[in-house]
């Protein structure tokens, strides 16, 4: 008797866990979605609960995490031109250009 007990509360279990995993997965975050709030998200603008989605989706999406990857690098690039200066020799020619317009 209590060997059934004990396989009954075993297959209720695995069940449980089952129906627990397949809620989680009908309540993540998809490819589609990321990509749609990708920029919103890079730039801390998505609320807490899309945040915390995506970034759970990052761990599990090794395509999705490439494009935030790349992401990241493009504006690592461009913050990082912002701060370089142009020749004085450009600065000469582009002005000369602007005084013959």
């Amino acid at each position: 008797m209590l060997k059934t007990q004990e396989l009954f509360l075993k297959q209720a279990l695995r069940v449980a866990r089952q129906n627990d995993m397949a809620e989680k997965k009908k309540n993540m975050i998809d490819c589609q979605e990321v990509m749609q709030n990708l920029f919103l998200f890079l730039d801390h603008e998505v609320d807490e609960m899309t945040e915390e989605e995506i970034s759970h989706h990052l761990t599990q999406c090794q395509s999705c995490l490439s494009r935030v990857k790349f992401e990241k690098g493009i504006e690592e690039s461009i913050r990082k031109a912002e701060d370089t200066k142009a020749s004085s020799g450009l600065h000469d020619r582009v002005g000369k250009i602007l005084k013959k317009l």
